[in-house]
């Protein structure tokens, strides 16, 4: 046998036990659930509303999405360079909560408005609607990029281990799989 070789159990390293409580970990977990929430309604209703209840023309509501998702591509790694800065409010309350906290009631804020187009004749304000859709998606995405990315990042620090990383995936797999 050759001696070179790197045994598995030489390069495990070890596990300390679980330290956080199973309902911690499905409390962290709720936070997928809203998540889900969030995109299941947004990917399944936005493009619809914004068609067939608005009026919005196919092709402009389809230009209003291709312009979010070039934002979307922008926005996030943004957002995560922004976040991973440290600010005199992040020395106090850590490195993510503040972030997740102070972006929870604009994105909800701004998801209704997502729904509140301006009152405008579908048939002669098309630009306006369409400007409007693009100015909410964007607006949204970024609001609930906030939260989205410093609650993704959240978990590797929270969860050490790889026990803890499981348990907490799992239960939060229940409240997605809940939900869909």
């Amino acid at each position: 046998m050759n001696s070179d070789r790197l045994n598995k159990d030489d390069i495990r390293e070890e596990i300390p036990d679980i330290s956080h409580s199973k309902l911690n970990m499905a409390s962290y977990g709720i936070g997928d659930f809203i998540m889900q929430i969030f995109a299941i309604t947004f990917g399944g209703y936005v493009f619809y509303f914004y068609e067939a209840e608005i009026g919005l023309e196919s092709w402009l509501a389809a230009l209003g999405f291709i312009i979010y998702a070039i934002w979307n591509a922008v926005n996030d790694p943004l957002i995560g360079v922004i976040c991973d800065r440290p600010f005199f409010f992040t020395k106090k309350w850590g490195r993510r909560l503040p972030w997740i906290v102070s972006s929870m009631f604009p994105s909800i804020l701004i998801y209704v408005l997502l729904y509140a187009p301006p009152n405008v004749d579908p048939a002669e304000g098309q630009l306006i609607i369409f400007g409007w859709l693009v100015f909410a998606t964007c607006l949204f995405d970024t609001a609930i990029s906030f939260w989205a990315v410093n609650y993704g990042a959240l978990f590797p620090d929270k969860f050490r281990n790889l026990n803890e990383r499981r348990t907490a995936s799992g239960i939060g797999m229940i409240f997605v799989y809940l939900l869909t």
